[in-house]
């Protein structure tokens, strides 16, 4: 079909084929509109409508892998308003790597490929770091999720981070307290930092319990 509209318009190409993508995909056919919009692609590069039209049929799609690798076009092109563009990135990269340790083999190795591939603002992204923390540990990298966190959490404090802080074991439980105590006498009006707080007081090697129970008090330190 495609074909015979292109024999009629042939100085239609384009056109023509966004929209036989856009039928393709009003007839259930997803991956052949993919297909159909990636020639474009290569044979129209840079060009805003084709890029468009791939990112919603990707997004669509949940073609999280897809979508990491059409951003630098995105936004070169300026093919969205910043501030979706933004959104997309965040929400791109951290789909990304949720699944990045679920494809095969050398799962924390591609986890790291994912982490390594942001910039070195994206590291510094709230809901990246999270995502990023929390496959480091369900592979058993607790304490480089720790180590993660607490780099992020020196820098800009996040509520998001601090409770997620509490799930995780460092090298340094005795550290671990410190600085969730540190948070609760500056944050005090956040309360998910009580439970962050019981949480590494209950990582606190065992004996230790009676010289660390004089930071229960600031559980509920006024605000």
């Amino acid at each position: 079909m495609l074909e015979r509209a292109l024999d009629r318009q042939p100085d239609a190409e384009l056109a023509v084929a966004l929209s036989h993508a856009q039928l393709q995909v009003d007839r259930g056919e997803p991956e052949a509109a993919q297909e159909t919009l990636a020639v474009m692609r290569e044979r129209y590069p840079h060009n805003v409508q084709v890029l468009r039209q791939l990112y919603r049929l990707m997004h669509e799609r949940d073609d999280w892998a897809g979508l990491i690798r059409l951003l630098p076009e995105l936004r070169k092109a300026k093919a969205l308003p910043a501030r979706e563009l933004a959104a997309l990135e965040q929400q791109t990269w951290r789909e990304g790597l949720l699944i990045a340790p679920l494809e095969g083999q050398g799962q924390r190795e591609a986890l790291d490929q994912s982490w390594n591939a942001l910039s070195s603002a994206q590291r510094q992204e709230p809901a990246l770091v999270l995502a990023y923390a929390e496959q480091l540990r369900r592979q058993g990298a607790s304490a480089e999720a720790e180590a993660a966190l607490r780099g992020v959490l020196k820098r800009q404090y996040d509520s998001r981070l601090a409770r997620f802080y509490g799930l995780v074991r460092g090298q340094d439980p005795l550290k671990q307290l410190q600085l969730a105590e540190g948070w609760v006498k500056e944050h005090a009006d956040d309360p998910g930092l009580q439970l962050t707080l019981a949480a590494v007081l209950a990582k606190q090697p065992v004996g230790q319990g009676p010289r660390l129970s004089g930071s229960k008090p600031a559980l509920a330190a006024p605000s």
